[in-house]
């Protein structure tokens, strides 16, 4: 096993409307089973009339805040029962018993000095919420409650965030793979117009993966990944090529080998398909027969995908691609995890909107470097 793998990250841009925040549940707070306080909120955002991206936040109540001082190039420490007066004048002379503890303040770069430092310029980087009256940043304990006070279903918003992988088990026995989008930032932007002709759709995700192996299915190649969280951590992601997007990138994918490392860019979906189930309605003791749309044959399905449509590029405008990065010994001690986090609930290659890329188009399959 190979200790101290370079952990991997996804993240995800999206710009649409937001639906589900009036639920009764979209924001809750409470106490875990352990006496922990936390909040949390989850709520949809429309990117086009048949694509939603639920998106959330969890967070439980800190012991310290961290504020940082770009002038002073430090963060500080600070009780979060503090998190309202640490900045007034004599407030660490006056708690200078609660600094003196080595076990919890152990770096003098965490100690506030009154004749060098700068107290104005330290702020909280966390959650950052802009809308008319302006931008501010807050802890993530914090930002779901203001959230909620913020926004509204119907805004128009730019969302910004970190992707969590998701696979379960579900109750027919099927392992499904998933991600979680967790809130970084929220924009409020002009109203968006699905109609409009010049509407160009923003749900974009980037990710970066170690391949374990590679089919075909239908008119795509789906690609097995692990990723690679803190403490090498290892969860199970899928992704998937389609041959109307990218044909030349879905034929050579099928060539990846286990332990290669990539990172993707593409198209975040979960897209609404009503399926009919053909049923022949019965007449009742009066002659009737439901019309379509009230004879309880129709669902809606959400597919949920991750489709690549490029290849990340590095800054010198290579591809982020190393070939067999690991062997499948690094991973035989791993343990594949389930998500133990607290939940809500218990080269036609082109990158997608909102994700920045190489304008080189790849002409050749030879060209890609694997």
């Amino acid at each position: 096993m190979a200790n101290n793998k370079e952990q991997t990250k996804g993240n995800f841009r999206i710009k649409g409307i937001i639906t589900g925040l009036g639920n009764q549940n979209a924001y809750r707070e409470g106490t875990t089973k352990k006496g922990d306080e936390y909040k949390t909120i989850k709520f949809g955002v429309k990117t086009s009339p048949i694509n939603k991206i639920d998106v959330e936040l969890f967070a439980m109540k800190p012991d310290f805040i961290y504020p940082y001082s770009s002038k002073d190039k430090k963060a500080l420490k600070i009780p979060y029962k503090h998190k309202d007066i640490f900045k007034e004048e004599g407030y660490f002379e006056k708690h200078r018993n609660i600094f003196k503890d080595t076990k919890v303040f152990s770096k003098k770069s965490q100690l506030f000095n009154p004749k060098k430092d700068h107290i104005d310029s330290y702020h909280v980087v966390g959650i950052s919420l802009s809308d008319e009256k302006g931008r501010e940043s807050f802890i993530d304990y914090e930002a779901p409650e203001k959230i909620f006070e913020m926004f509204k279903d119907g805004d128009t918003v730019f969302i910004s965030g970190d992707l969590k992988p998701n696979t379960f088990v579900n109750k027919q026995g099927i392992e499904v793979y998933g991600v979680k989008a967790n809130i970084g930032s929220i924009k409020k932007e002009s109203d968006i117009d699905f109609e409009s002709k010049d509407f160009q759709e923003v749900s974009a995700f980037e990710q970066d993966v170690i391949i374990t192996d590679t089919y075909r299915e239908e008119n795509k190649t789906i690609l097995n990944c692990y990723a690679i969280g803190y403490g090498d951590k290892i969860d199970k992601l899928q992704l998937s090529v389609h041959d109307d997007k990218t044909p030349k990138m879905a034929k050579k994918f099928e060539k990846l080998k286990f332990g290669d490392y990539m990172k993707f860019q593409g198209l975040f979906r979960n897209e609404a398909e009503q399926i009919i189930i053909e049923e022949e309605s019965e007449e009742d003791e009066f002659g009737s027969i439901a019309p379509a749309g009230f004879n309880n044959n129709a669902s809606t399905k959400y597919n949920s995908e991750l489709v690549i449509t490029a290849v990340a590029k590095n800054d010198d405008g290579t591809s982020c691609y190393q070939k067999q990065k690991y062997t499948r010994e690094d991973f035989v001690e791993d343990t594949i995890e389930e998500d133990d986090d607290i939940s809500l609930d218990d080269l036609d290659e082109e990158a997608p909107n909102g994700i920045d890329a190489s304008d080189d188009e790849i002409e050749d399959e030879d060209d890609l470097p694997f």
